[in-house]
């Protein structure tokens, strides 16, 4: 289950591409991934849900907006698009 407190880490505005970000991008941004490579697995893997939903494609675009991200157990973020 969600943790009581989630960090909110803000999307820095030159990580944009078009005001969106893809999610294998994102997950490095917070730290759950050290390489777009290793993100794109595990999001191949079934490992990452945005706002409750299961996500299949690491090169997804998240635009403006909060989104919850989660990987396993510990990694838990909101996500802070400008």
């Amino acid at each position: 289950g969600k943790p009581a407190s989630v960090v909110e880490i803000a999307v820095p505005v030159d990580q944009l591409d078009g005001g969106s970000i893809t999610l294998a991008a994102l997950l490095v941004t917070l730290g759950f991934c050290a390489s777009r490579g290793e993100a794109r697995r595990l999001v191949a893997g079934g490992g990452v849900r945005v706002d409750d939903v299961k996500q299949q494609d690491p090169l997804v675009k998240l635009g403006r907006g909060r989104h919850l991200v989660n990987s396993g157990k510990r990694n838990w973020a909101w996500a802070v698009v400008p």
